[in-house]
């Protein structure tokens, strides 16, 4: 391989001008990490949500109906503990609602995201660090090295639209 002084400038002058493109994409990458964390936390507790009112529900008809009338002790114990947990549970959730909804509204989107949109984001980042590792490999043709690159910045285009 005949490489000169003009060669590596050439690479140092090409990676100073990739890297100046990244660092403007921190602020959407870094609002989308934080959306993204959002969105498995509300999944979280509307999970957690719907499994507290999947609780089965005790069925007591005394003579004087009260909501303690005829109840053991540790029946109405079970019974105000499930009301709590269910009680809390609810409000763990709006709460989530509500703060996804204030990050919507800050960040102005406008789409609430699924996870189906997560995995499609998360396959085209695996995908770029695929293209990413196969640009580092030793021994590559200069062609072969700029096809690469430009595949990257294609999915890179892709994920800034997907983000969008």
């Amino acid at each position: 391989m005949d490489l000169t002084d003009n060669n590596f400038q050439s690479w140092h002058w090409e990676e100073l001008e990739y890297l100046k493109q990244c660092t403007g994409e921190s602020d959407a990458t870094s609002i989308a990490a934080q959306y993204i964390e959002l969105l498995e936390k509300l999944i979280f507790a509307e999970a957690t949500y719907g499994s507290v009112t999947q609780v089965l529900y005790l069925t007591y008809t005394p003579a004087k109906f009260t909501s303690t009338a005829g109840l053991n002790e540790s029946t109405q114990q079970g019974m105000n503990a499930i009301n709590t947990e269910y009680a809390s549970t609810l409000w763990k959730y709006q709460l989530q609602l509500n703060i996804m909804a204030n990050f919507e509204q800050q960040h102005n989107i406008i789409d609430h995201w699924t996870p189906l949109h997560l995995e499609e984001l998360e396959g085209l980042v695996v995908q770029r660090m695929f293209e990413l590792s196969k640009a580092n490999l030793a021994k590559m043709g200069y062609k072969m090295h700029k096809h690469i690159s430009k595949a990257i910045s294609r999915c890179l285009a892709a994920i800034h639209t997907a983000l969008e």
